[in-house]
């Protein structure tokens, strides 16, 4: 793949929503024949200058990054866009075998030899596990298990607040997938007023995840939950799961569309790419490390174990 702003290759990269080389966001095309319309959207509550502060704040508190780093970070291109995400529901049922455990001591007898050379016998308190086989069924509703639609993101995603969805103004609009702009994107509405500004309609990402691999990500962390309430519903000190079944009805799928900014920075010779919550002002994406600071810390931790360890030999 490429940039179709100057052409430079994009190639597989974790973040690659803004072209490191000019700036501009990238909008990839989806691969899937399939094409779904988005259900539901989240407003944009922070503005490109808010995004911009925040994003340059964000640099300049991140550890072990080049001291240039903080006022040196050169913005090349901020750009809103709506990144689509799967949202999933399903009531779950599942039946368990397994194992509880109560920890519990005994008075053990031992043999030892004493100052005199005899054999003495005392008492010592001993811990154990007993164990004892269980069975059992849980159940549980989902709802709102998001998994993102696109896969060029962060490792690790903010937090947007589902409280303010609302459904699409393009309802005649072509579906996400594949698509590139959209003209009548919500407006941008600021934290205070919740008043609309007046900005250029964002772009939407093209989804290219399509929703049956998604929802293996969403039964994944269901799967997460329901061990843990299996876990307490089997109760006692330890639990061992050894079978679990899970069967799952009334399946939702949702697509959503969450605002956020494309920050395209430069440092040094190499381009970054960050993200700016359109909601929250929350930033993520990549930074440079300073291998001077790091060598430094390494170097410190060192001198500190060889003090401890001397120390110890000492006494």
């Amino acid at each position: 793949a490429s940039c179709g702003a100057c052409g430079e290759a994009v190639g597989e990269k974790a973040f690659a929503l803004c072209c490191t080389s000019c700036g501009a966001a990238l909008v990839g095309e989806s691969d899937l024949t399939e094409s779904v319309r988005p259900d539901v959207v989240l407003p944009f509550a922070v503005d490109e200058d808010a995004a911009r502060a925040g994003f340059l704040r964000w640099v300049a508190h991140r550890r072990f990054a080049p001291s240039s780093l903080r006022g040196g970070a050169q913005v090349r291109a901020v750009e809103g866009v709506f990144l689509p995400f799967w949202v999933f529901g399903a009531a779950t049922y599942s039946t368990y075998d397994g194992r509880r455990g109560e920890h519990r001591t005994q008075q053990v007898s031992r043999t030892r030899t004493g100052a005199n050379g005899q054999i003495e016998t005392y008492m010592e308190t001993e811990s154990y596990t007993h164990w004892r086989r269980v069975s059992g069924a849980v159940s549980r509703v989902f709802d709102g298990v998001v998994v993102p639609a696109c896969s060029p993101l962060p490792d690790k995603l903010p937090r947007w607040p589902l409280a303010g969805l609302c459904p699409p103004p393009w309802a005649e609009a072509s579906a996400v997938a594949g698509s590139r702009d959209v003209q009548d994107a919500p407006q941008y509405v600021p934290q205070d007023s919740r008043a609309a500004v007046s900005a250029p309609a964002p772009r939407v990402i093209a989804y290219d995840v399509d929703p049956g691999s998604a929802f293996s990500q969403a039964t994944a962390r269901m799967s997460t939950q329901i061990e843990e309430d299996v876990r307490l519903d089997i109760g006692g000190s330890a639990q061992q799961v050894n079978d679990l079944s899970t069967t799952y009805e009334d399946e939702s799928c949702t697509l959503l569309l969450l605002p956020a900014w494309l920050v395209s920075y430069q440092h040094g010779t190499r381009g970054w790419s960050a993200l700016v919550n359109g909601a929250t002002g929350e930033v993520v994406g990549h930074r440079p490390y300073s291998s001077t600071k790091i060598s430094l810390l390494v170097a410190a931790l060192v001198l500190a174990a060889a003090v401890v360890t001397l120390l110890v030999i000492g006494h």
